[in-house]
């Protein structure tokens, strides 16, 4: 805490909710440390169902990338699993579902 020159006490911005809401800083960090770990596995969930499923938006990201010799790289090994995916059947869902969803919305208006 510092003194300002009126006199009274004042608490850092960082102090001041959890004196408002009278919460130690315990509590406070465990569930920061929670969250920070729940919407880093949902980042990794996310980035699994776009690499599986759309890998050709993955491969014209890759490719839209400045070059140099990391992102030759990255060209290549993208190419690479985006014709993996369209191997094994991942690939073709997103374009499926797509047309679908077209369909239907023709459909109704």
């Amino acid at each position: 805490m510092h003194d300002k020159p009126s006199g009274y006490r004042w608490f850092p911005r960082s102090l001041k909710s959890l004196r408002r809401f009278g919460g130690r800083s315990e509590d406070k960090m465990s569930d920061t440390n929670a969250n920070v770990r729940a919407s880093g596995f949902a980042m990794v969930i996310a980035f699994a169902l776009m690499s599986l499923f759309n890998s050709s938006d993955l491969r014209s990201f890759t490719r839209d990338l400045p070059g140099n010799w990391l992102t030759d790289q990255l060209v290549m090994g993208a190419d690479q699993w985006h014709e993996l995916m369209l191997a094994l059947g991942p690939a073709h869902a997103r374009p499926a579902v797509r047309d679908l969803f077209d369909e239907f919305y023709e459909m109704r208006w």
